[in-house]
């Protein structure tokens, strides 16, 4: 069952359902250069493709002195824990992700539209605004995530978390490069497909401070 956003606020879900995804790339109504997201698929039994680099866009993993190593990676899948998302592997890179469930922005109706309208994920118009998250409803209004605050708050943890992969969920995932004067990076994710024991597909998309 999917859930609705409402303009006055937030309803974060942790229920799979469908969801609603844009072309590869494609850049959703209002959004500016440099929001366009990208769809990569981590595989539970591949060394290199496990793993998930935001920064770079592409593999966590490298192989070094005939070693793998996560020196890179935001987040691995099947790797730590069995067919689970983990992050804050990396000790000099203390990294936090947040579960803002499955929530949809309200489509907007207007009495010349003929064609069915309908819900966009709240994945494709979320945004850093200074230090608040924002998203964009249709027509470009936007309005302030208050769910998304608690990222902000504190810096990420030490120590090996875990969540579970749900389809339809929109993540937001925050790096400290601890004793590196680079601000914090931040990124969002979408679980758009998930195979037990064999691979996990996310749309992501890097989220630059405005």
């Amino acid at each position: 069952m999917k859930k609705t956003m409402m303009t006055c606020g937030v309803l974060a879900a942790l229920c799979a359902g469908a969801f609603l995804a844009l072309p590869s790339g494609a850049r959703a109504p209002g959004m500016k250069a440099g929001d366009e997201s990208r769809i990569v698929t981590l595989y539970a039994h591949d060394d290199l493709q496990s793993s998930f680099d935001f920064t770079e866009g592409g593999n966590g993993a490298t192989l070094w002195n005939d070693e793998i190593v996560l020196d890179d990676a935001q987040i691995a899948f099947h790797v730590f824990a069995e067919n689970m998302i983990s992050y804050g592997f990396v000790r000099n890179a203390p990294t936090m992700v947040l579960d803002l469930g499955e929530v949809y922005v309200p489509e907007l109706v207007r009495a010349q539209d003929w064609a069915p309208k309908l819900p966009i994920s709240l994945f494709h118009t979320l945004f850093l605004d200074g230090a608040h998250f924002s998203y964009r409803e249709p027509g470009g209004r936007a309005h302030r995530l208050k769910e998304a605050g608690r990222i902000l708050n504190n810096l990420p943890p030490e120590g090996l978390y875990h969540l579970e992969p749900r389809i339809g969920h929109t993540y937001l995932v925050r790096t400290n490069r601890r004793g590196s004067k680079t601000p914090d990076e931040y990124a969002k994710f979408q679980v758009i497909d998930f195979q037990p024991d064999r691979s996990l597909t996310i749309r992501w998309a890097n989220l630059p401070t405005r």
